[in-house]
């Protein structure tokens, strides 16, 4: 009912662009909401029947606060259940929908993604258009909204771009072949003990987080001056998932296929951190494509750079000296560059010769030196840096579930990212 529902809404937007008397508005307000009592009143005058022995009154949430609805009330045929069935959908195998109409559903949906906790949302809410729900019934339909936009997006139902509006190139912008960026990165996120049991965490003890994964499928066309990719409004497409090793390269074939990176034309770039675990992906997925380029994040690479440096180096100036230096010769001379540049500087430790954390550093790198032809990604207009998926698994995950005291379900925690990531493309959600 979101044309209904949203009379009582439209005179908030009056009274946001008038500066009118609070007591007229006010009025103006109670008549709005009256109006849209009636008009659901009257549509649930289509259950009156022989059996109606007389009219009883259902509290249903619109956009415009609760509305106390009437309705033709049978014993055993037309309860207060039918009447919201009628106004605010069906209900979805054994679970009953809320008393909520849809557009009031979508926007507790939104609020409960986009702001900090439940309790913002009501609050907000409840002072913006007078939606005065409990905090507890925004918890249920965030929930419920995560759960069914997630299978609408397993379906691909939740996969529809938005209607696509003029974009135009900036200044300076250059063509490029069409190219298809894919990114994917893990982040942890606090769980409740019935979701972490026989979990342990890093450093051996019990786990107080579980791990997801983002997945992020971008397209481009374009370069700016320097020969970095853009992306038009709705070509980035972000996709929670609590899948791992196979199941993740499943989820990521599903939402690839989605996103047109099956096609055999345009170029594809995979790039990650180098865990193991996506780099299996990658195996499973991409490594038999002739026009599929595995690229190594050119920070994280930096980062082991760094480390080589503290610990090689004889003091801490001498150490960021070098890491500065060295850092600059990955990235503009790529691997080869900078392994020459390396055993020059550390002459008298060969990599050879190295042990402990100085081993493992060194050891990561070499193993995905193939993947750091960092001027070579840059002539050909790819990436070389993961930003866009480290920036989303903040926004996404770390921003709403991760703030102070909480502790999530982990299903319920993935159906909020979900939303987020939803809004955050520019696709739909369905609550």
């Amino acid at each position: 009912m979101p044309c209904l529902s949203a009379m009582a809404a439209a005179v908030a937007g009056v009274a946001g662009g008038a500066k009118a008397d609070p007591a007229i508005m006010d009025a103006a307000w109670r008549d709005a909401l009256a109006t849209l009592e009636q008009v659901l009143s009257a549509l649930c005058g289509s259950l009156r029947g022989a059996d109606t022995v007389r009219t009883r009154p259902v509290n249903v949430l619109t956009t415009g606060g609760w509305a106390r609805v009437r309705y033709p009330y049978a014993p055993g045929k037309v309860t207060g259940r039918t009447a919201v069935a009628l106004l605010c959908g069906g209900a979805e195998g054994k679970k009953r929908r809320p008393k909520a109409t849809e557009a009031a559903r979508l926007r507790i949906a939104k609020g409960a993604a986009l702001l900090g906790s439940y309790a913002e949302s009501r609050n907000f809410l409840a002072g913006e258009c007078g939606m005065d729900a409990g905090r507890e019934t925004h918890r249920r339909i965030a929930n419920e909204a995560g759960r069914r936009t997630r299978a609408a997006v397993a379906k691909g139902r939740g996969a529809a771009r938005p209607r696509p509006r003029a974009w135009t190139p900036p200044e300076g912008a250059v063509p490029m072949a069409k190219t298809h960026f894919v990114l994917a990165d893990g982040k942890a996120f606090p769980c409740v003990k019935k979701d972490l049991r026989g979990r342990r965490g890093r450093n051996g003890g019990a786990a107080k987080k579980r791990n997801a994964n983002l997945l992020v499928v971008a397209t481009s066309e374009w370069t700016d001056r320097r020969g970095r990719p853009l992306f038009a409004p709705g070509s980035v497409r972000y996709h929670p998932t609590g899948a791992g090793g196979a199941a993740l390269a499943d989820e990521l074939w599903l939402v690839g296929g989605q996103e047109g990176v099956r096609e055999n034309g345009p170029r594809i770039q995979y790039l990650t951190d180098g865990e193991d675990e996506l780099e299996h992906v990658y195996q499973m997925l991409f490594a038999s494509w002739p026009n599929a380029t595995r690229t190594l994040d050119a920070m994280h690479a930096c980062g082991y750079v760094d480390t080589l440096c503290k610990l090689l180096a004889p003091d801490p100036s001498a150490a960021d000296k070098a890491s500065r230096a060295l850092r600059r010769k990955l990235v503009e001379k790529g691997w080869r560059g900078f392994e020459k540049a390396f055993r020059r500087r550390f002459a008298r430790t060969p990599p050879e010769t190295l042990s402990g954390d100085a081993a493992k550093a060194w050891n990561y790198l070499a193993k995905r030196s193939h993947q750091m032809d960092y001027p070579g990604y840059r002539r050909r207009h790819l990436s070389i840096g993961s930003g866009m998926v480290e920036s989303g698994c903040k926004n996404i995950f770390g921003a709403r579930l991760e703030g102070p005291g909480m502790r999530w379900r982990f299903a319920n925690g993935l159906g909020i990212a979900t939303l987020r990531a939803q809004l955050k493309s520019g696709r739909p959600i369905f609550a």
